[in-house]
């Protein structure tokens, strides 16, 4: 798991996962927003009934809200719980108290319906419409006056500079025109009557229209809400129950509706309210507000005596002692708007739930892969190191500076689609999962970043503040340097400025001839100085190079070198002597271990060969005894293996040493591979592998040395016959690609391959780390090295179990047109 956590695709499978995760935690929260916005905090309660939920609550204030109008509509529309269309209207009482008496009280009136049909008419072309241009002073201080004329059907108004024209659609009720009425009536203002009118069209068109949709939304066989308004004062009663038109037939319609449900009841007399469910009576004091006084209006204090002096305000129940009851017939009987919310919401609450839920596990499992994110950031599958990418070079500030802004883009964003979310839902939710996962990823991108650098330890190094203090420790360090130049180039400018000042200042031509003259030496001089160092800093720098390209008894001439290049040129003079030295030991000690080896070889190699010579001449003995011959078999075994490894490490030493001459010659690849596949046909039938040759019959040339390219071929064999698994296919492949004969061996392994491809060519380095199978560690080792001293590539492959080797050398065709030749002279 955790290779593949470390590789690319691991890391791709993590941030996939972590943005399905975001696309999750979005959709639940877009979606739990839309549901707390139906159903509020109620969607959380543990009993989860509609009846005590917000929604309820909130549905059911409604409709107090809308019978709280209708009530008042009706007061005011009807005669006798009678629809009046001919009820007169004083639009002055009505303007300024929304009362209709039905009687001409203050000013001038109006049937009830042609303040409508004049509304409906300006509805479709705003002809009655008048703007207001005059204050309480009328004809006063203020000098504001105004006439009046007639012209046809419209009445033109002048106040100031200011004039209007009203389309006069309609005429008052009796002989008197409201053109007249103002004629009559000097002191009245034309502006106010035209916009008490005006209010009094817009009020009359507006509240018929919202009364007779209440009256149908709330009839009795069409809603589950039954409520009754009692004004006991003035006897009359308001209701959605049939056969109600007094206070008298309403006592029992209170006590049926007490007996629902959910029902609220407020007795002015006593002051009594009750309320079921029971719960605060804000919801109620908000209906009766908003009701009485506008959207806008809010009480700061809820209270029952805030409640009774708004309700005092209206017309049906004005300075009178009522009872209003209102209620749910909680078994929703009629499929209605109440019903319609029972049923949404028992739907709603289970998926909110299971939204929440999700939502909080995706959370969970989101902060999971966020630190498995951290912790992969920056490893790789073939060490334990912390690979940083080009990324990580950019400042630190600058990285945190967009991870923050873009941290205030996705706020702000979010705050947007919470504003959108109910109005338009599919496309915003699709929206916000988009940009969430795109803002996601640059965030990651963002955050990964900054763990690699700490992970790195250059969270600090690359940043601006570090570039910064750094520059200034820097400059802190070589201040003897710094200070030296730094005095330098201030004397310099010192010179030249006083220099420039005395040309400036010069009488005459031959002083400022003179001090010119002074200035273009000083700073040729200053030139030539600067030329000359940098000469001799190019000089040093070609003694480097001559160093580093390996001639490292090159001197530096410092005989005219001075102060800091003098300096530089002796230290990098004694570099050269330290590395010349260094290789001068290095080449001792590999020649000792050489001779080491070799004396240690060959010391061994004279008793050796005696012991085998002995072991074979035991073994032609015919010995009966199987525990002797026991002994001899093992005694056998170990004498050639030790002769093995001598040669091995004879091997492995002349190659790193380079004291080995090749034989460079044409080769047919193919007749090596068979010749070797057929030596160790007995190896491999010992631990049942199975050879799979995809070698083809046609000659493949190349030049190499035969007796060490068949050395290779002879440890990679034996290499498999040492390390595969047993009752296993082992595949032997040569192919031509590119211009190269490619051969590859590959098998699986017993032992779990624990380690990088690189080091098992490294001497004594084994796949098998207990040492329980033969094998010196050099094998490998000893073929990549012949392999590339014959201008061949060696590359070993590990995948888990499976291990590959692929030699490969360049394809030499007219050799192989040459062998070729050979043989057809020699068949002749």
């Amino acid at each position: 798991m955790k290779r593949f956590l470390y590789s690319p695709g691991g890391k791709a499978a993590l941030l996939v996962l972590q943005q399905v995760l975001v696309g999750i935690m979005v959709l639940s929260v877009c979606f739990g927003t839309l549901m707390l916005m139906k159903g509020g905090d109620s969607l959380f309660a543990g009993q989860g009934k509609y009846e005590q939920s917000a929604q309820f609550d909130d549905a059911f204030m409604s409709g107090v809200y809308d019978t709280i109008w209708l009530t008042d509509y009706k007061y005011n529309f009807e005669t006798d719980g009678v629809y009046n269309p001919k009820k007169i209207v004083d639009i002055e009482d009505y303007a300024l108290n929304g009362r209709i008496t039905g009687e001409v009280t203050r000013s001038i009136g109006y049937y009830l319906e042609d303040l409508v049909n004049w509304g409906r008419q300006g509805k479709e072309n705003e002809s009655y419409s008048v703007k207001e241009v005059a204050t309480d002073d009328w004809a006063g201080d203020s000098g504001v006056t105004a006439s009046v004329t007639a012209d046809d059907s419209s009445v033109s108004v002048q106040a100031g500079q200011e004039n209007y024209r009203f389309d006069e659609s309609y005429a008052p009720v009796g002989d008197v025109s409201l053109e007249e009425y103002l004629e009559q009536h000097p002191d009245v203002n034309p502006s106010k009557m035209y916009g008490y009118l005006s209010n009094a069209i817009d009020n009359a068109y507006n509240g018929v229209e919202q009364y007779k949709w209440n009256l149908a939304k709330y009839q009795e066989d069409k809603s589950n809400f039954r409520y009754a308004i009692v004004n006991r004062t003035t006897g009359k009663a308001y209701s959605n129950l049939d056969g109600i038109q007094s206070a008298a037939d309403a006592e029992e319609a209170i006590k049926s509706i007490r007996g629902l449900g959910a029902y609220i009841y407020l007795d002015s007399a006593s002051l009594n309210f009750e309320k079921s469910p029971k719960s605060s009576i804000d919801s109620f004091n908000k209906a009766i507000n908003q009701a009485v006084n506008g959207w806008s209006y809010m009480d700061s204090k809820v209270t029952m005596e805030n409640i009774y002096r708004n309700l005092n305000q209206l017309s049906a129940l004005a300075g009178g002692d009522y009872t209003i009851a209102a209620g749910i017939d909680t078994t929703y009987p009629i499929h209605d708007g109440f019903y319609d919310a029972k049923i949404e919401y028992e739907q709603t609450r289970p998926w909110f739930q299971a939204l929440m839920y999700g939502g909080l596990i995706s959370l969970f499992l989101y902060i999971v892969v966020l630190v498995a994110l951290t912790v992969v950031s920056g490893r790789r599958t073939d060490d334990e190191e912390i690979h940083l990418s080009s990324v990580d070079n950019i400042p630190t500030e600058f990285v945190l500076a967009c991870i923050v802004a873009l941290g205030i883009l996705v706020v702000f964003s979010a705050v947007m689609v919470l504003n959108t979310l109910y109005s338009v839902k599919s496309l915003v939710i699709i929206s916000a999962i988009v940009v969430s996962i795109l803002a996601d990823l640059l965030l990651m991108a963002g955050y990964l970043c900054l763990a690699r650098k700490i992970k790195g330890g250059i969270f600090w190094k690359k940043s601006i503040l570090g570039w910064f203090f750094g520059t200034l420790y820097g400059g802190a360090k070589g201040i003897r340097s710094n200070v030296k130049v730094l005095v330098s180039f201030l004397g310099f400018l010192l010179i030249d400025f006083l220099l420039a000042l005395f040309m400036i200042q010069a009488r005459s031509r031959l002083t400022l001839l003179l001090f010119g003259l002074l200035a273009l030496g000083f700073n040729a001089f200053v030139g030539a100085l600067l030329l000359r160092e940098e000469g001799q800093r190019s000089e040093i720098m070609e003694g480097i190079q001559k160093i580093r390209d390996g001639d490292l008894e090159y001197k530096l001439k410092t005989e005219s070198l001075k102060d800091d290049n003098l300096k530089i040129a002796q230290a990098v003079n004694n570099i050269g002597e330290g590395l010349q030295n260094a290789v001068a030991d290095s080449m001792k000690n590999e020649r000792l271990k050489t001779d080491l080896i070799t004396n240690v070889s060959h010391d061994i190699k004279t008793p050796l060969t005696s012991i085998i010579n002995y072991v074979d001449l035991l073994k032609r003995e015919h010995i009966q005894d199987e525990k002797i011959s026991g002994y001899i078999r093992i005694l056998d075994e170990k004498s050639q293996r030790l002769k093995q490894l001598t040669e091995d490490l004879v091997e492995a030493s002349k190659v790193s040493s380079g004291n080995i001459t090749l034989n460079f010659e044409h080769l047919n690849f193919v007749e090596l591979i068979n010749q070797t596949t057929a030596e160790f046909t007995e190896k491999f039938e010992a631990k049942d592998l199975e050879l799979i040759e995809n070698v083809p019959n046609a000659a493949a040339v190349v030049r190499a040395d035969g007796r060490r390219l068949y050395r290779v071929l002879d440890n990679l064999f034996n290499n498999v016959a040492k390390y595969a698994l047993p009752h296993t296919r082992v595949y032997v492949d040569l192919a031509e690609e590119d211009g190269y004969i490619r051969f590859s061996i590959k098998n699986i392994s017993e032992h779990p391959l624990n380690i990088r491809a690189d080091e098992l060519t490294e001497r004594f380095i084994r796949g098998d780390v207990s040492r329980s199978t033969e094998g010196s560690g050099l094998g490998l080792s000893i073929a990549k090295n012949l392999t590339e001293l014959q201008n061949g590539h060696f590359e070993i492959y590990l995948d888990g179990d499976l291990f590959r080797v692929t030699i490969s050398f360049v394809k030499t065709e007219e050799s192989h047109q040459e062998q070729r030749q050979e043989a057809k002279h020699e068949e002749e």
